[in-house]
C-alpha cells in the first residue's frame, strides 16, 4: 500500500497532461489501490471472524469485493494496453462493451457461486466457485492483454511491448505461485512491483519536460496535438521564437541561457493561458484557451520579454519574434499540422519583433512556393540533372584566371533556373542539402580530371560546404573516397565555410578539417564581414584565405567607416598571411582599388558570370594576361 500511494503521490506531482496513456495508467493504479486496500480490509475481517469478533457474512462479502478488485486490475491492464496501440486501432465499441459486460456478470456471480473461508496450516484463505472464476478471469484478461500487444507490437512502441507485457507476466507468475502454494501470499506486492516497473517505464514525467526550461518538450507537443485532433479541438497557438538564440546563448553562457528559459517558461505558465511547450533552442508554444484577449495577451508577454532583458543580455521585445496561428481545424491531423507549422516558424524568423504575426494565406502561399521548390530537387535529384557552373577568379599578382568557385544550379518544374539563394535554404530544412553537396563534389572532381584543369595552369577550386554537411562526423571520409575515385589530388580543392556552419558544428567541423588539412585540402571562411564574430574564427580555425562579403566591398565605395573598416582588415589578413579574395567586383574602379589595397583575388561580373562547364573550358583555354587599369 505504502509503495503504490508513492507511485500515485509521483504520478500526481507530475505536469498533469492527462493524455490518453495517462487516464488509462491513473485507472489501473486506482484499481490497484483498491485491489490491495480490500486485500488488507478482508485479511482483517477474516482475523476477527477466526475470534468471533465478524459475522462470516459480511467477511465473505469483503473477499469478494476483493476478488472483483482484482479482476478490475486485469480489466484495466486490458484496457492500457488497447489505449497504447489506439493510435492505429480506433476503439472498437463492440468490443468494450463486451469485456464490460464479462465484468458485470462477474460481480452478479457473487450472488450465486459460493466463496468460503478455509484454514490450512493456521493459514485462513478463500475457497469455492467464486475464487476459482476470479482467477480464471485475471488469468483471461491477462492472457488477452499479452496476446494483444504481441499482435501490434510492430506498430507500437517498443517501451510499451516491454513496459505491459513485464506487467501482465509479473501478475501471472504469482497468481500461478499463488494458486499451487497456500501459504504464498504476496500478490498484493506483485501488483504495486509491477506498477512501479510500468511507472518507471512508461509514465516518466522527464518524457515529456524540457531539463533546461521545465517546460513540456515537443515529444509532449507531439502526443498534445494528436489529442487535440482526436478530440477536434481547434485551440489557436501563440509562438514566442528567439531567432538568434544560439548568439545569447555563446553570449550569458550555457547556465545564464537555461536561466533565460525557464523565466520564459515560469512567467509564461504564470498568465494562465494553457500549456507551455518548449521546440527548439529558443521556441516556446503556448495552446492558448481563450482568443478573445488576443491583444492582452500579446501586451502580457511584451511585459515578460521586457523584463527579462533588462537583466539578460542580447534580448529584447524586438529580438524576439511572435507568431499566432488562430486555429488547426484545417489539418486533418498532427503530421500535416506539422509540415506547415515548422515552415511558419522558420518563416516567423524572417519578420520583425515587437509585432504579434498571424499565420494567414499569405504565408501558406510561401509554404505552396516552397513545396513547389521541394518537387523541382526532387526531379532534378531523380533525373540526375544536379549542373555546377564556374565563375573564374582573377589573381592579381600573376594577372589572370588561377582559380574559380564551383556553384550548383538546378531547373525548376518549369524548366527556369531557381536562385540558390532560395533552394539552398529549403533543402537544408527539407533533408536535401547532403546530396546536392554530394552531387556537387563529385562532379566537380569529375570535371577536374577530364579537363586537367591542374595541367592549364588553374591552382585550386573553392567549393561551398553547407551548414548540415559541416556536421556531418563522416564528411572527411566521404570527401576522400570521392577524391580518390577520380584521382584528384587534395591540394586542388579549397572548400568554404561560412561562419554559421562554424557555429552549429565547430568540434565536428574542427575534427573534419584537421583530417584534410593533413592530405593537404585548405579551406576558406566565406562571408566575412557579414557575421558577428568572423575574426574569432580567422584567428582559432585555419583558414588558408578569407572571401570578403560583397556587401561590404560594396558599402566601402558608399560610407567612409566600411572603406576603413575593410582597408583594416585586409592589411590584418595580410599580416597573419590570409590569402584574400574580394567577392562582388562589378567595375573597374572596384578592381583597381581592391587591387591596390593588397587584396589578392578578385571575382565577380566585371570579370565573369558564372558559366557552364564548356563556357569555363573556352575561358580557360583564352586564359591571358589581363592588366587592370584605374
Amino acid at each position: 500500500m505504502v509503495l503504490t500511494i508513492m507511485i500515485a503521490v509521483l504520478f500526481c506531482a507530475k505536469t498533469k497532461l492527462l493524455f490518453d496513456t495517462d487516464r488509462a495508467f491513473s485507472y489501473l493504479m486506482t484499481s490497484i489501490l483498491a485491489a490491495i486496500l480490500a486485500n488488507m480490509i478482508s485479511v482483517y475481517l477474516m482475523a476477527l471472524w477466526d475470534n468471533q469478533l465478524m459475522s462470516e457474512r459480511l467477511t465473505l462479502w469483503s473477499g469478494r469485493i476483493y476478488l472483483l478488485c482484482m479482476v478490475c486490475v486485469a480489466f484495466f491492464a486490458l484496457n492500457y494496453a488497447k489505449v497504447a496501440i489506439v493510435g492505429r486501432e480506433k476503439k472498437n465499441r463492440t468490443a468494450v462493451m463486451a469485456n464490460v459486460s464479462f465484468l458485470l456478470l462477474f460481480f452478479f456471480a457473487g450472488f450465486f457461486l459460493r466463496i468460503q473461508i478455509g484454514k490450512k496450516d493456521e493459514i485462513l484463505y478463500f475457497y469455492g466457485g467464486y475464487v476459482r472464476l476470479a482467477y480464471g478471469m485475471l488469468m483471461l484478461y491477462l492472457f488477452l492483454c499479452i496476446l494483444l500487444v504481441l499482435k501490434h507490437r510492430k506498430h507500437i512502441e517498443r517501451r510499451y511491448v516491454i513496459s505491459v507485457i513485464t506487467f501482465t507476466l509479473m501478475i501471472l507468475i504469482t497468481v500461478v505461485l499463488v494458486l499451487l502454494f497456500s501459504r504464498v501470499e504476496f500478490l498484493s506486492f506483485a501488483m504495486a512491483l509491477a506498477l512501479l516497473f510500468m511507472f518507471l517505464e512508461m509514465e516518466n514525467p522527464d518524457d515529456y519536460v524540457d531539463s533546461d526550461s521545465g517546460a513540456l518538450n515537443e515529444h509532449a507537443f507531439r502526443k498534445w496535438g494528436q489529442r487535440l485532433f482526436q478530440n477536434k479541438t481547434g485551440m489557436p497557438l501563440l509562438i514566442i521564437s528567439i531567432p538568434e538564440a544560439d548568439y545569447i546563448k555563446k553570449k550569458l553562457g550555457v547556465s545564464d541561457f537555461n536561466n533565460l528559459l525557464a523565466e520564459i517558461a515560469q512567467q509564461t505558465q504564470k498568465l494562465h493561458i494553457g500549456k507551455v511547450f518548449r521546440l527548439d533552442s529558443g521556441e516556446f508554444v503556448c495552446v492558448v484557451k481563450a482568443v478573445e484577449k488576443e491583444e492582452a495577451l500579446f501586451s502580457a508577454v511584451l511585459a515578460i520579454i521586457h523584463g527579462l532583458s533588462e537583466r539578460y543580455a542580447g534580448i529584447s521585445p524586438e529580438s524576439v519574434r511572435y507568431g499566432m496561428i488562430p486555429s488547426l481545424e484545417n489539418y486533418a491531423d498532427m503530421e500535416s499540422f506539422l509540415q506547415d507549422f515548422r515552415f511558419y516558424l522558420k518563416h516567423l524568423c524572417t519578420l520583425s519583433g515587437d509585432v504579434l504575426h498571424i499565420l494567414d494565406e499569405y504565408v501558406l502561399d510561401e509554404k505552396n512556393e516552397e513545396d513547389f521548390v521541394v518537387l523541382s530537387l526532387k526531379q532534378a535529384i531523380l533525373n540526375d540533372e544536379i549542373m555546377v557552373y564556374y565563375q573564374p577568379i582573377y589573381a592579381t599578382a600573376k594577372q589572370r584566371f588561377t582559380t574559380a568557385e564551383a556553384l550548383i544550379r538546378i531547373k525548376d518544374l518549369n524548366g527556369k533556373f531557381m536562385s540558390p539563394e532560395l533552394f539552398i535554404p529549403i533543402a537544408e530544412r527539407r533533408g536535401y542539402i547532403l546530396t546536392l553537396g554530394h552531387a556537387v563534389f563529385e562532379n566537380v572532381c569529375r570535371f577536374i580530371k577530364e579537363q586537367s584543369l591542374e595541367e592549364r595552369g588553374f591552382s585550386y577550386i573553392e567549393i561551398n560546404l553547407s551548414t548540415v554537411q559541416c556536421m556531418q562526423k563522416g564528411l572527411a571520409s566521404e570527401l576522400v573516397s570521392i577524391m580518390k575515385e577520380y584521382s584528384i589530388s587534395p591540394g586542388f580543392i579549397n572548400l568554404e565555410i561560412t561562419e554559421t556552419a562554424a557555429i552549429k558544428s565547430e568540434k565536428i567541423l574542427m575534427k573534419n578539417m584537421q583530417r584534410l588539412l593533413q592530405l593537404g585540402v585548405s579551406f576558406s571562411l566565406d562571408d566575412y564581414g557579414s557575421g558577428y564574430s568572423n575574426l574569432d574564427y580567422v584567428v582559432r580555425m585555419p583558414f588558408y584565405l578569407v572571401k570578403l562579403d560583397k556587401l561590404l566591398v560594396w558599402d566601402s565605395f558608399k560610407k567612409e567607416k566600411t572603406r576603413v573598416l575593410l582597408e583594416t582588415s585586409v592589411e590584418m589578413l595580410k599580416h597573419m598571411q590570409i590569402k584574400i579574395v574580394a567577392e562582388g567586383v562589378e567595375t573597374m574602379e572596384q578592381a583597381v582599388y581592391l587591387e591596390n589595397i593588397g587584396v589578392d583575388y578578385l571575382q565577380g561580373y566585371y570579370f565573369s558570370k558564372p558559366v557552364c562547364e564548356e563556357e569555363f573550358i573556352k575561358i580557360v583555354d583564352n586564359n591571358t594576361r589581363i592588366k587592370l587599369q584605374s
